[in-house]
């Protein structure tokens, strides 16, 4: 085995290091905090509108657990925050973090609420484009719905991306919404965005080291502002994009990729 190869291994597995280790902490502190977790959990289940909302999202564990996980993540395992490497650092960190927790779990329910308030916007809006006019974009929809929506995005959406799932929702339904009359011109601005999420996709098949999926989540998420600015132009850009500057992150996916 060459050394590249082997550096890439030992990249991706401190990376997978890292991120086990965060979640470790994580579930660490929701154990030592067993009283609050317990609230947040019932807190979440007793929210008759969050249910309702969350009816037919496939998610990998139930809502409140989801939410309570989140939670306890933002509040002490956020990327910001040093890692505790032995049981007094940890303790520390309970203390200093562990008034911040009701502030956190708070936001966190509001963000998935206001995105499932779009998700089900998006969810009526589909239902009513039966027509086979329009399968080709539906079909478009739906497969950009379950990457958004992916069955733990709740968990594994960072910041500042699950912030922007509302807009995107609401991007999908400014499309859906001009749809109807307007096929031709929906397609032709489907056929600007394919070529970066099939590139995607397709890098995000292979086995990759650490850089290139930064590289590449980068891509996935200046795809869906490449949405925004072509389906919903007021809705605004969270950063500057164009098929160009797309083509160039990809491009930095692939030297990624390759080394």
């Amino acid at each position: 085995m060459s050394r590249m190869t082997l550096a890439r291994i030992d990249a991706a597995s401190a990376a997978e290091a890292l991120a086990s280790t965060r979640a470790a902490i994580a579930r660490l502190a929701r154990l030592k905090l067993t009283d609050q977790a317990r609230y947040w959990v019932k807190r979440c289940a007793e929210d008759r509108e969050l249910t309702l909302l969350a009816v037919g999202l496939p998610l990998s564990e139930p809502l409140p657990e989801a939410l309570c996980d989140r939670a306890f993540a933002d509040c002490f395992s956020a990327p910001e925050l040093p890692l505790p490497r032995n049981r007094p650092e940890f303790e520390s960190l309970i203390a200093a973090r562990r008034g911040e927790l009701p502030q956190l779990a708070e936001r966190g329910i509001e963000r998935v609420r206001a995105i499932l308030r779009e998700w089900r916007t998006v969810r009526s809006a589909l239902s009513a484009l039966e027509a086979p006019v329009f399968a080709a974009a539906v079909t478009e929809v739906r497969a950009q719905l379950a990457l958004l929506l992916k069955t733990d995005f709740i968990r594994s959406t960072h910041e500042p991306w699950i912030i922007e799932l509302t807009r995107y929702l609401k991007a999908i339904a400014r499309r859906l919404a001009r749809l109807q009359g307007n096929v031709d011109r929906d397609a032709e601005l489907a056929r600007r965005v394919q070529p970066f999420v099939q590139a995607y996709r397709a890098l995000a098949a292979q086995p990759l080291p650490p850089a290139a999926r930064t590289e590449l989540e980068q891509l996935r998420w200046m795809t869906e502002e490449l949405r925004v600015s072509l389906y919903a132009q007021d809705l605004k850009t969270l950063l500057p994009v164009s098929e160009k500057r797309l083509r160039e992150q990809l491009e930095r996916a692939r030297e990624a990729a390759a080394r």
